[in-house]
């Protein structure tokens, strides 16, 4: 999710996929304060605060040849 681009998680907000709590909390997206448009500078700030708390990732998961499990 912090590696999904913040445009399509607006995008996702606006379409009433995500809520804005989960943009914020789990993609790590901050929004503008009219909340039209993506804070770039505080989006990449609180990206990179996440990746420092969870630290490095030492695991992966396989979905299969096809890129899902059958």
């Amino acid at each position: 999710p912090l590696d999904r681009d913040p445009g399509l998680v607006l995008a996702d907000v606006l379409d009433g996929k995500v809520s804005r709590e989960s943009a914020r909390e789990v993609y790590g997206v901050t929004f503008s304060p009219d909340g039209a448009a993506v804070d770039e500078v505080r989006t990449k700030e609180r990206r990179e605060a996440r990746r420092r708390q969870r630290g490095s990732v030492t695991w992966t998961f396989d979905r299969g040849e096809d890129g899902r499990q059958i």
